[in-house]
């Protein structure tokens, strides 16, 4: 028996199927998968895809980032959006115009906010004390997120997140160059720390929910 929250913040990869196989379920995980914004396939209803992240088509930065995203809005997925354009006040009348969405973001409970709660505790233990621990923010600002490798160390990713923004941070090897075998939390959350430290420069410390 290993506690939910020592799996997540050490990257057991057992446990994590343990628990997919005994508790969660194939069928009820493809299903949070797809919810959460992840380009799932049929092929992809299995152990090793849902457990360890081997999917047919991979993830892309914005999928994982739009995902996290889901658990710093108290389980609320807001459909990733780009801004397309920014008014300057050039004539300083205090009067900036307004460029209204051509649609609103698509908005959809996935889970209910005691469970965000639970799953962000973890995901901050996991920069406190556990393999994310290069992506400790300045300043004590309180963040949440999580680490990925890949098999072999080809790619790694650390997703993260504090009350204002989430950042998703991958690393791979480019062809021809002499391969590296990437850490998650050896070269990928340094990376989601400078970059979170740099923009969080003038914001508010906020506690996450």
């Amino acid at each position: 028996q290993v506690p939910m929250v020592e799996t997540v913040k050490n990257s057991y990869n057992l446990s994590t199927i343990k628990l997919l196989r005994e508790h969660v379920k194939l069928g009820l995980a493809w299903e949070y998968g797809r919810k959460l914004g992840l380009n799932l396939k049929e092929k992809d209803r299995g152990y090793s895809p849902l457990a360890l992240g081997g999917l047919t088509n991979g993830v892309t930065a914005l999928e994982m980032a739009q995902a996290y995203s889901v658990f710093a809005n108290n389980g609320t997925y807001i459909e990733a959006h780009a801004v397309r354009e920014i008014k300057q006040d050039l004539d300083e009348d205090g009067e900036f115009e307004v460029k209204e969405p051509e649609r609103e973001p698509k908005k959809v409970e996935v889970f209910d906010k005691k469970t965000a709660y639970y799953m962000t505790r973890m995901l901050v233990q996991v920069i406190e004390s556990g393999t994310g621990v290069e992506a400790k923010l300045e300043g004590g600002r309180v963040a949440a997120g999580k680490t990925g490798t890949t098999n072999e160390g080809k790619e790694a990713y650390f997703v993260g997140f504090t009350p204002q923004l989430v950042n998703a941070s991958f690393i791979y090897n480019l062809p021809g160059d002499d391969p590296l075998t990437l850490s998650g939390g050896r070269h990928a959350a340094p990376i989601f720390k400078k970059i979170m430290d740099e923009a969080h420069k003038g914001k508010p410390k906020l506690s996450l929910k």
